[in-house]
């Protein structure tokens, strides 16, 4: 487990970060081979092996398009609090709003968030945000 990664309780639903996660060592039943196994203890109590808890990044909508591509969806602008940037499609279905914080699961080998989970179309990453943007979406406690 990551200690700086962002991890989702699968019972709760609460984010946490690595670093405030327990672990101790659990025998393995015999016909899983033996031997054992890290659990991990969440903040909010409930336990499991590392594979129970979703990899998650957070996000916040910065930016919505008042106007709509040729299919009705408007642009969706998203930025972490590590300046990571995403554009995306949404329809009105689906539209957050300015200011909302968005808990986007990632793909299974970590490297993207999984827009489709969310019911956002056309995902595309943009060049990193800069620190003053960064601070003026997220507030000054962005990089604590």
């Amino acid at each position: 487990m990551n200690m700086k990664s962002r991890y989702r309780c699968n019972n709760c639903k609460r984010v946490f970060f690595g670093e405030e996660f327990t672990s101790e060592k659990a025998p393995l039943l015999l016909h899983h081979g033996g031997g054992f196994v890290d659990v991990y203890t969440a903040p909010c109590g409930h336990k499991g092996a590392e594979g129970v808890w979703e990899l998650v990044e957070e996000y916040k909508v910065a930016a919505i398009s008042d106007n709509t591509n040729s299919f009705g969806l408007r642009n969706v602008v998203v930025i972490n609090v590590d300046g990571r940037a995403w554009g995306l499609g949404s329809n009105s279905l689906n539209l957050p709003e300015v200011g909302e914080v968005l808990v986007v699961p990632l793909l299974l080998n970590g490297s993207s968030p999984n827009w489709a989970t969310m019911g956002f179309e056309i995902p595309e990453e943009m060049l990193a945000a800069p620190d003053d943007v960064v601070e003026q979406v997220w507030g000054s406690s962005s990089n604590e």
